[in-house]
């Protein structure tokens, strides 16, 4: 069945409502770095040459299918699990489970709006905050304090005000769903810069930390059941 405020195209309302607010972060992201970029770094002597953003065809190729074969290989411990002990792996209200071959198709779909945000998130976080001369765990550290310094404010917001006048601000079932982030985006923030410091690029990190958090995501609610690409 069809999810609640979902679309035929991203059937799954609650995911397609944090794809959105997923894909504007990042939009919001790319625009902040740029515009800085122009109006401030520019004048100082930076160049766009030292991001190391250029990658050819062959290693773009690579790129994904490493990001495919690394989070299928993780995958296969979830289809171990659940073909010969039918269980899967939770957390709160997050569960990883196998997908089948229609949220295959939904989880193609909402990989471009996940990919805005996790590509913005690899390159401001590797490129524009990240200073040589700290140590790397406080790098890493001051990342994923920024990375979940937004859930904070909320989470601090809904339930300060519950404690006072008894009601909550904001809808419980969304705020609920933002628990898991927090370990999430932690865990985003170290393999993004793990990988960057191996290969240079932001690349297959951003490439495995969407395609890792948007199958998950997307297995684990309520689907449209899918034959083609388009309905």
């Amino acid at each position: 069945q069809r999810s609640l405020f979902g679309t035929i195209i991203w059937p799954q309302g609650l995911q397609l409502e944090q794809a959105l607010w997923a894909a504007s972060a990042g939009l919001w992201t790319f625009l902040l770095f740029f515009s800085r970029y122009f109006l401030a770094t520019k004048k100082q002597g930076q160049n766009a040459s030292d991001w190391n953003y250029q990658i050819s065809a062959k290693n773009l190729a690579k790129t994904i299918l490493l990001s495919v074969l690394s989070v299928a290989a993780g995958y296969g411990i979830v289809w171990f699990a659940n073909f010969f002990f039918n269980s899967n792996f939770s957390l709160l209200n997050y569960v990883v489970r196998f997908p089948n071959k229609s949220m295959i198709l939904i989880i193609l779909r909402y990989l471009p709006l996940f990919g805005l945000f996790y590509f913005a998130n690899a390159w401001t976080q590797n490129i524009g905050r990240m200073l040589n001369d700290r140590k790397e765990w406080v790098n890493t550290l001051l990342m994923c304090i920024i990375n979940v310094f937004g859930l904070l404010g909320v989470w601090i917001f809904q339930y300060y005000v519950f404690s006072k006048v008894g009601k909550v601000p904001l809808n419980s079932a969304r705020v609920m769903q933002t628990w898991n982030f927090f370990i999430v985006q932690c865990l985003c923030t170290v393999i993004a810069r793990r990988i960057y410091l191996k290969t240079g690029k932001i690349y297959l990190g951003a490439a495995i930390n969407t395609s890792m958090f948007t199958t998950i995501a997307c297995s684990h609610t309520m689907t449209l059941l899918c034959h083609n690409w388009w309905f």
